[in-house]
């Protein structure tokens, strides 16, 4: 949870509760298949459940998510 409110509800502004509803499900997809966690070895979730490897090399592609965060930077 603490997590959560740290990288996305609290991370950037948001214009309305509308765009951070938006912004939910990718940071979800980041926080689950490319964020690193230290309990599990500062690997993503999604490797533990040992996907075939055309599977784990798309796991690595940029997603929407990298885009918005990049452009929040600025």
């Amino acid at each position: 949870m603490q997590s959560m409110l740290r990288e996305w509800s609290y991370a950037q502004t948001y214009r309305s509760s509308v765009e951070r509803a938006a912004h939910l499900p990718l940071w979800l997809h980041r926080y689950n298949w490319h964020r690193p966690h230290a309990s599990l070895n500062y690997q993503p979730p999604i490797r533990s459940l040992n996907l075939p490897s055309s599977l784990s090399d798309a796991l690595s592609a940029p997603t929407a998510y990298d885009f918005w965060e990049r452009r929040a930077a600025g």
